[in-house]
C-alpha cells in the first residue's frame, strides 16, 4: 500500500473540490479511485459547481436535444442516457413537437384498433366470467339487465 506524503495531502485537500479528478489523479500519480477514498476519509467534498458538462458539450447537447432520443445524443456525446436525461432536466431543455409526435405513438394501438370491451358497462365486464363460470351462454351484445334476467329465469 503506497503511503501519502504530506504535500501531496495538501494538494488533496485545497484542490479536491474543484479540480478535475483524472488530472488531479495523475499529478498526485495515485489512482481515481485512492484520489476519491482518500477524499471520503478526510471528509472532503466536491463542490456544486464543478462543470462536469463542459460549455462545448452543453452546447451540442441543446443542438441535438430536441431532435434525437436520449440514447443517440449520450452515444454521440460519450455519456450515459441517464447522465443526458439529467442535465436536460437541469437546463429545461424541451423536445421539440415534430420529435414527439413521431415517437409518440410506439406502443400504442394501431389506428382502427376496436376494444374487446367497447359498448361494454363495467358491471358487464365484471360480470362475464362469473357467468361462464355457471356455464350461461353470454353474447358481447347482452346488457346488464338481461343477462340478470337470464339468470333469474335459470334459477
Amino acid at each position: 500500500m503506497k503511503t501519502w506524503t504530506d504535500e501531496q495531502l495538501a494538494i488533496l485537500d485545497s484542490e479536491f473540490s474543484t479540480a478535475n479528478l483524472n488530472e488531479l489523479a495523475e499529478r498526485l500519480g495515485k489512482s481515481r479511485e485512492a484520489i476519491k477514498s482518500k477524499a471520503l476519509k478526510r471528509k472532503l467534498k466536491r463542490s456544486p459547481n464543478v462543470r462536469t458538462w463542459s460549455p462545448d458539450r452543453k452546447e451540442k447537447l441543446i443542438t441535438l436535444y430536441p431532435d434525437h432520443t436520449n440514447l443517440e445524443i449520450a452515444s454521440i456525446l460519450s455519456s450515459t442516457e441517464s447522465a443526458v436525461s439529467g442535465i436536460a432536466f437541469k437546463m429545461k431543455l424541451r423536445k421539440s413537437a415534430k420529435f414527439l409526435f413521431e415517437h409518440s405513438s410506439k406502443g400504442f394501438f394501431p389506428k382502427g384498433h376496436q376494444p374487446m370491451n367497447k359498448g361494454r358497462s363495467k358491471q358487464n365486464i365484471c360480470l362475464m366470467p362469473k357467468l361462464k363460470k355457471l356455464r350461461l351462454h353470454v353474447s358481447g351484445k347482452d346488457t346488464f339487465q338481461r343477462i340478470i334476467s337470464r339468470l333469474v329465469m335459470n334459477v
